[in-house]
């Protein structure tokens, strides 16, 4: 019986060892499965505890404060590589710039209209006139 027992415990202690090394493999794997989805979803920054946009990745909403978009020189603007909807603040030209995939565009706004009409934003190709585009929206 002593021959037996010596013989069938590293047997026995492997099995179980396999068991338990299982057990742990499955468990990780059904937590990863239930997480997955809730780590895709929108994420919502708010003061009102209300839930993001299902349509938008970040949904910010605030009745206090803005959205502060990274800030940098030109010489650093221009060391990114070139990133189609990249948005930064240039504080040597003191102007957002968003870049279009090949380069670098300003986004240049409060122009007068030579007309007379009202001011004109210019967002780099992009010309609407306030007055026009203002009574159309109200």
């Amino acid at each position: 019986m002593i021959i037996f027992s010596s013989f069938c415990s590293p047997v026995l202690n492997h099995k179980l060892q396999y068991m338990k090394n299982l057990k742990t493999l499955i468990s990780t794997v059904v937590f990863v499965l239930l997480v997955s989805p809730i780590l895709a979803q929108n994420a919502g920054i708010n003061q009102d505890g209300s839930s993001p946009n299902a349509n938008a990745i970040l949904d910010l909403k605030s009745s206090t404060k803005g959205l502060l978009i990274p800030r940098m020189g030109s010489a650093d603007r221009m060391a990114i590589p070139n990133t189609k909807g990249l948005l930064v603040y240039d504080t040597i030209t003191s102007s957002f710039w968003y870049n279009t995939g090949i380069n670098w565009r300003n986004l240049v706004g409060g122009v007068v209209d030579s007309s007379g009409s009202g001011i004109v934003f210019q967002f780099g190709d992009i010309a609407a006139d306030y007055e026009e585009s203002h009574h159309q929206y109200q």
